[in-house]
């Protein structure tokens, strides 16, 4: 669909390329090498978000998009404890063009998936970063990623000196991630769980909770942590901003190699030609406008919609493909 560095993928199958990216079917839930966390949101009403920050007990600072200077990590109770999760940014509701537009050359989907008008009726809160392999062990108890250290010894220069904590958390199942966002709801006191999951970690199946999913209501209305929709995703990254980059249009003619810069990629996401083939701390390019970092590059990022190739033209409200198909769609690309 979108050009350069916001793909949107199919997991579980040979993501649609992501120019200057470097996107393969290893992104994805296979055993052969990483994905997919994106940062849990947390769904609000609409009087509650209504284009303002607003400080609340388990995520937001009241500096305003791009300043959350410590969100939960403000509250002093101990590692492992709720500070540890987090900053959140609120994202306020609004409309947005979602699709590949007629400048964005590079697009793999042009002429199949239209830009077209979305509104999302509530704001959100979204994770400042990916979660990182310290966030999802202190939940989930074990850490499935690649590029981590395993001890003290460890000579991989994956992280350069540190011990990978800050590094985002990859090889993670569609699944998984659900039940983090759940796990991350229990932690930070809200009573409601948005999935139903069976089965013992890491071999869990996750589904909408039914209270979500019947009764005219859906997953926009849980008000605890879930996973974004490809819509949410998309709002998110795009920043009020209409090109294919949230720093720009991109000018470049090398869409899909990696062998030169791109000239828009590198200021906003670790991607092939600049990472060195392996993930890197969270939050080391630059942000977009509401504060969001690695929302393009560095791992790809799990939404909740099942993947469905062309959306259509029509302009939609709270939109979510709830219709069970083979993939989930992840968006952001990787390194």
């Amino acid at each position: 669909m979108n050009k350069c560095l916001y793909t949107r993928g199919m997991a579980g199958k040979k993501n649609i390329p992501s120019p200057g990216m470097f996107t393969s079917s290893v992104l994805f839930a296979s055993a052969v090498t990483l994905v997919l966390l994106a940062a849990c949101v947390s769904g609000k009403k609409r009087s509650e978000l209504d284009g303002q920050v607003a400080a609340q007990d388990h995520g937001i600072n009241k500096d305003g998009p791009g300043g959350n200077k410590d969100g939960p990590a403000s509250k002093k109770d101990g590692p492992g404890g709720a500070a540890a999760f987090g900053p959140f940014i609120v994202i306020p509701h609004g409309s947005f063009g979602m699709g590949a537009g007629p400048g964005e050359n590079c697009s793999t989907l042009a002429g199949k998936e239209t830009r077209h008008q979305v509104t999302l009726t509530r704001g959100f809160e979204m994770q400042k970063t990916e979660v990182t392999q310290r966030q999802y062990k202190q939940l989930m108890g074990y850490n499935p990623a690649q590029f981590q250290k395993t001890d003290a010894t460890d000579t991989s220069t994956y992280c350069g000196t540190s011990d990978c904590d800050q590094n985002p958390v990859e090889r993670v199942s569609w699944h998984e991630a659900a039940y983090y966002c759940n796990k991350l709801s229990e932690k930070l006191g809200l009573k409601a769980s948005c999935y139903d999951c069976t089965g013992t970690l890491p071999k869990v199946t996750c589904q909408v909770h039914w209270s979500f999913s019947s009764s005219g209501k859906t997953l926009y209305d849980c008000p605890s942590y879930r996973l974004p929709t490809e819509a949410e995703w998309e709002y998110a990254y795009r920043a009020k901003t209409t090109t294919s980059h949230y720093n720009g249009e991109s000018n470049s003619t090398n869409c899909y190699g990696c062998s030169t810069a791109h000239d828009k990629a590198g200021a906003i996401g670790w991607y092939c030609q600049n990472a060195d083939n392996h993930t890197h701390p969270v939050g080391k390019r630059m942000p977009n406008g509401w504060g969001l970092l690695d929302m393009a590059g560095n791992v790809g990022e799990w939404t909740e919609d099942w993947y469905k190739e062309d959306l259509g033209s029509q302009q939609a409200q709270d939109p979510l493909v709830t219709q069970q198909g083979t993939y989930r769609v992840s968006r952001g690309g990787s390194y």
